[in-house]
């Protein structure tokens, strides 16, 4: 729970100094919030390849609330502002992420 906290808050300060204002403070730390809390409860399941359906939980999440409020905000189509976040999100949660969350968790992959 530590972690989905400090994902939270980070989120708050980066979108406060750089991001769309009070849609994104608001918005970006809600789905952040929710993408954390989802991935920290399926992540630990004891299931084959629940590090990795924790990360694409998350990253669905994300790639939903954010991309469908910069759709509005940028006047685009909602699958432009999905597939947009969700681009970035592969690289850094399903990639980046799952590599992390398997060298601590000490899982051999």
């Amino acid at each position: 729970m530590p972690a989905v906290l400090g994902v939270t808050l980070g989120n708050i300060i980066a979108n406060i100094y750089g991001g769309l204002g009070y849609v994104d403070i608001i918005g970006g730390s809600i789905a952040n919030f929710l993408a954390a809390y989802v991935g920290w409860k399926i992540g630990p399941r004891n299931f084959a390849g629940s590090l990795f359906a924790g990360t694409v939980a998350q990253n669905i999440i994300v790639s939903s609330i954010v991309g469908s409020y910069l759709a509005v905000l940028f006047d685009v189509p909602l699958e432009v502002g999905f597939l947009g976040v969700l681009l970035g999100s592969i690289i850094s949660m399903n990639f980046i992420g799952y590599v992390l969350a398997i060298k601590k968790s000490g899982i051999q992959s």
